[in-house]
């Protein structure tokens, strides 16, 4: 055998190939090769594209919480929640910790954002 894999048509006389056959299947390796090639490239683009849109949307969404400004951030210590109701400081709890685990986040991984608390009075 010669440096490919194809037989050579003494190598096996069963298959009856020609030359000009074992060189078409060269040439038809060499395409399906390269089409196969094409194709990976093409997907790995296409899931890289779509994990960048995954990223931007998700940046998107912690930057809209990480902008947001809260009732703890304008009174502090001295919230009350309105009514005295258990059930909206539970949710006003919830939605700071939300805020804040945007903003640490956000932070951590060196994304920009424009926090409320350092903006000027409105």
């Amino acid at each position: 055998m010669t440096e490919h894999n194809l037989p050579e048509p003494d190598d096996a006389p069963w298959l009856n190939l020609t030359p000009q056959e074992v060189e078409e299947l060269r040439y038809d390796k060499q395409k399906l090769t390269d089409y196969g090639r094409e194709k990976i490239r093409a997907l790995m683009l296409k899931s890289q594209m779509t994990e960048n849109k995954q990223l931007t949307l998700l940046l998107g969404v912690l930057k809209r919480y990480a902008e947001q400004k809260h009732c703890y951030n304008e009174k502090g210590d001295d919230y009350t929640p309105s009514a005295g109701s258990y059930d909206d400081a539970f949710e006003d709890g919830a939605d700071y910790g939300e805020i804040t685990f945007a903003r640490t986040l956000l932070e951590q991984i060196g994304v920009e954002y424009e926090n409320p608390c350092m903006r000027e009075e409105e």
